[in-house]
């Protein structure tokens, strides 16, 4: 309980949630990037620093049923985000990101610089 209390105070104190706040614009610009330059993302959405993008393949379906074995593209896409740097929870066709939330926008738009880049790499290959 102790702990639960000084983690509540240095939150308070460093006034996450408001930095949260000040970030959320450019985490969702990101997202919006993601969609509007690549043909392999469907759509996005995200409140906070927490969000999530669906992944599609060239006929316009998921990449994979939510269950079951992961493609070949979607084992790609996996190896080239960790190739890029980039480490997190992927449950595909979902992409969730949820950095830091003491992250600073330098930060944050490297971050979706190499999920940009993971992308081109992977899965945009079956648009072109």
């Amino acid at each position: 309980l102790a702990c639960a209390y000084e983690s509540v105070k240095h939150m308070v104190k460093e006034d996450v949630v408001g930095h949260v706040k000040k970030m959320e614009p450019i985490f969702l610009n990101g997202i919006q990037s993601l969609i509007d330059e690549h043909p392999s993302v469907k759509q996005g959405r995200g409140i906070g620093l927490f969000g999530c993008i669906d992944t599609i393949n060239a006929e316009g379906r998921l990449t994979q049923p939510l269950q079951g074995p992961i493609t070949e593209r979607n084992i790609e896409f996996k190896k080239a985000l960790a190739e890029n740097g980039v480490y997190g929870l992927l449950r595909l066709p979902l992409m969730h990101a949820a950095p830091p939330l003491i992250i600073n926008e330098e930060e944050l738009l490297d971050g979706f610089d190499r999920v940009h880049a993971a992308l081109e790499q992977s899965l945009d290959k079956d648009f072109k």
